[in-house]
Order: C-alpha cells, then sequence, then structure tokens
C-alpha cells in the first residue's frame, strides 16, 4: 500500500464531508476510521499531530484555522 501522508487524509477526510469546519479531534478520529495513515512509530493520528501538521509552515497554505475549527483554504 502507498505510504499516505497525514495532510493528504486530512484534505480526503475535508472533502468528504463537504469542506466543513471539523476540530482536530473529530479530523484524527474519521483518519483513524479510514484507517489509511499511521504515524512514523505505527500509531493512529491524534489530534495534537492534526493541529501540528495545519499549523506547519510548508502545509499552512492548504488549510484555514478558525479557533478550533480547521478546514481547507478556499
Amino acid at each position: 500500500m502507498k505510504h499516505v501522508t497525514l495532510h493528504e487524509e486530512i484534505a480526503v477526510v475535508l472533502t468528504a464531508r463537504d469542506n466543513r469546519w471539523m476540530t482536530a479531534e473529530e479530523i484524527a478520529h474519521a483518519v483513524n476510521d479510514r484507517g489509511r495513515f499511521r504515524t512514523i512509530y505505527g500509531g493512529p493520528a491524534a489530534a495534537k499531530h492534526v493541529r501540528a501538521r495545519v499549523a506547519d509552515r510548508f502545509y499552512r497554505h492548504l488549510f484555514e484555522r478558525d479557533g478550533n475549527g480547521i478546514r481547507l483554504a478556499r
């Protein structure tokens, strides 16, 4: 199976939910339900991983944040 990155999975989850605002917890749960992403240590995605990825300087242009909400940048 192809390695799937967290930001790719976040985008898939948000797209599947019509890009509505979601919390990091909701996104992490949905990513884990899909079962395609694992951390480099083999564990599931946690909300802290989602928050870190959407704030990362390499990926923050892909996402909008508003308080606790996250969605794809428009």
